[in-house]
């Protein structure tokens, strides 16, 4: 979701069962954050999971609801339902890039939310419609998120 769906960390792991909607037409699912799941400047906002991943967490969804697991949490760091932990995603996402051989300067989860805007940009969404997708409160945060370092696209 960090890279399908642009989110921040805070948000994927505050994702409810509910967060996640239902396959549009062109393959995307809508993924609706609300301000109290998000940390920092974050409001309320709706966020596209583009078709490279939506097919993957359609199907968690429905293996998560076979398990019975409880609890609200879409991404449960237990069995038992607990809410997964924000430096359990730091960890796991510079393992995978270790594992993957990506050396970036600054790699982490913000690397994929970075590549995510950048996509939706090269494919000429409006920015706009990125700074909405990212929940972010005016096109100029956008920007500045965005010109920070453009070596960040994650190839």
């Amino acid at each position: 979701l960090l890279l399908g769906a642009g989110l921040k960390v805070s948000e994927a792991v505050a994702l409810k069962t509910d967060s996640i909607g239902e396959m549009e037409l062109t393959g995307s699912v809508p993924v609706t954050i609300t301000a109290s799941m998000v940390a920092g400047n974050g409001m309320t906002h709706r966020s596209w999971l583009r078709p490279y991943f939506a097919r993957d967490v359609q199907d968690w969804v429905e293996k998560r609801k076979s398990m019975a697991i409880p609890g609200i949490f879409l991404f449960p760091s237990t069995i038992q339902g607990r809410k997964m932990d924000r430096t359990s995603v730091y960890r796991i996402v510079n393992e995978t890039f270790e594992r993957a051989g990506i050396e970036k300067q600054r790699e982490g989860p913000r690397t994929l939310r970075n590549t995510y805007a950048i996509r939706e940009l090269e494919s000429g969404t409006p920015i706009e419609s990125v700074c909405e997708l990212l929940g972010h409160k005016s096109p100029d945060a956008t920007r500045r998120y965005l010109l920070k370092d453009p070596g960040l696209l994650f190839q």
